[in-house]
């Protein structure tokens, strides 16, 4: 459909404007962060950033055409729109300013928006919904490469580990070590 393709671009359009933050540092500052062991290589990031603002038009195209005339659609279509300009705003925080703990603080608010969005689109359209736990799972992901730089240390927050007794606990565990500038 026409108008598939039209979310699409306009998506894909929007997430230009991130990469204009993102080029300001990537081959500058970001390089030099200490990254964990787990970064992924340089040239996946761009392919998976594509994939999803992909998704996010899928998403927003299902429900738009499950919904367009239902009352709900609108408050569907602004959690849309938050949610992707904080997206947005997380290019600007990160590579924009060079702040990983903005980047943080950034994340934390996108998860809250990706849940309210999921929220929002599911009684219009599962399928819509289920599209964007891709992108809950992604921010998720960022926020475990982020490295926060606090006075030369920096913070790596660890995954979840399940115990035995089928509990779920969060570990968060401070490395510190000395960021190495390079000149």
């Amino acid at each position: 459909s026409a108008m598939l393709g039209l979310w699409i671009v306009a998506c894909q359009g929007a997430g230009l404007l991130g990469s204009i933050f993102t080029n300001m540092s990537v081959y500058s500052w970001y390089p030099a962060l200490v990254k964990p062991w787990f970064t992924p290589p340089d040239g996946v990031i761009p392919a998976v950033w594509t994939l999803l603002f992909t998704l996010m038009g899928v998403s927003f195209f299902l429900a738009w055409r499950a919904g367009l005339t239902l009352p709900q659609f609108r408050g569907a279509a602004y959690a849309f729109v938050a949610q992707f300009a904080v997206n947005i705003l997380w290019s600007a925080a990160f590579f924009g300013l060079r702040s990983p703990l903005a980047g943080l603080v950034v994340i934390a608010l996108l998860w809250i928006l990706i849940l309210l969005n999921i929220y929002r689109f599911y009684p219009l359209s599962k399928e819509a919904a289920l599209l964007l736990v891709c992108l809950l799972y992604t921010s998720d992901a960022a926020d475990d490469l982020l490295c926060v730089d606090l006075g030369g240390r920096r913070i790596i927050k660890k995954k979840k580990n399940i115990t035995k007794k089928k509990q779920n606990t969060t570990s968060y565990n401070t490395h510190t070590s000395t960021l190495q500038s390079t000149t």
